[in-house]
């Protein structure tokens, strides 16, 4: 049924993302708060990212602002998924990370909104007198998984739609070749983009994704997974609901909403 109603609303005015999709859509972004627009009981709403509720009760959302508040906290995702995916060990407790950490274990210190792994202490033995105290001014502690490795996994309306994997920069920024990089923090900062190209996905990546998406509430949903090659065992990190879209990414996520709404992409 095609409807006439459909917006998208944007966590930021300045989202790319969130630009590209709705111009590919040929549709409207809603500039939160905007009292100038009124929903009507037909009226569809995709929310890139954004977590709280604009009060448009009439509305249908793709994403419920409940849903995405929920998994853009660390802790509440973990909490939400725990049961049915497989997910780090975690707490909460200052004591019992630095148990862990002293027992031999290497521990990440998290903020519960932390953003692109820029938050992240990581924490041994070893780093106790220099990094303590920053350790635990975190929310979120934990236990690091050596992984082979981390992939991420796009879910929207019930099936993957497409998986990248995160692979180290060949070059930096000044085209020199990269010398140092940290393999346990597979961030930009730390050299690491993603790509599609010579992509191996480990069968029970997307498995892990599909059972964390499906205890979440989402529509659709950008899935961080690691995998570890030795136990051949993936773990859900989290999850981003307004993930980066350009090129082949953007054409999967348009085909999927134009599909679900019955409009051109």
């Amino acid at each position: 049924m095609l409807r006439k109603d459909i917006k998208l609303m944007p966590y930021h005015t300045h989202s790319a993302s969130a630009k590209a999709l709705a111009e590919v859509l040929r549709i409207k972004r809603i500039r939160v708060p905007n009292t100038r627009y009124v929903p009507t009981e037909d009226s569809v709403i995709i929310n890139w990212g954004r977590r709280d509720h604009p009060f448009y009760d009439d509305a249908t959302f793709l994403n419920y602002p409940v849903s995405v508040r929920n998994c853009s906290n660390k802790h509440a995702f973990f909490e939400t998924v725990k049961d049915f995916a497989s997910i780090p060990e975690f707490t909460t407790s200052k004591d019992l990370a630095l148990e862990w950490v002293l027992a031999g274990s290497r521990v990440f210190g998290r903020d519960v909104r932390g953003y692109g792994g820029g938050d992240i202490v990581d924490m041994s033995a070893e780093d106790l007198e220099t990094k303590v105290e920053k350790f635990l001014s975190k929310q979120l502690f934990t236990k690091y998984i050596k992984k082979r490795h981390e992939f991420r996994v796009h879910i929207a309306f019930g099936k993957v739609i497409d998986i990248q994997q995160k692979k180290i920069r060949v070059t930096d920024d000044m085209g020199e070749p990269l010398k140092e990089f940290n393999p346990r923090i597979r961030n930009l900062a730390n050299g690491y983009v993603f790509a599609r190209n010579d992509v191996n996905t480990p069968a029970i990546v997307p498995v892990e994704a599909l059972n964390a998406y499906n205890a979440t509430g989402l529509d659709f949903g950008a899935f961080d997974v690691i995998y570890n090659e030795k136990y051949d065992r993936a773990y859900v990190l989290e999850v981003n609901t307004a993930p980066g879209l350009m090129g082949t990414t953007l054409e999967k996520y348009t085909e999927a909403f134009a599909e679900r709404l019955d409009i051109g992409g």
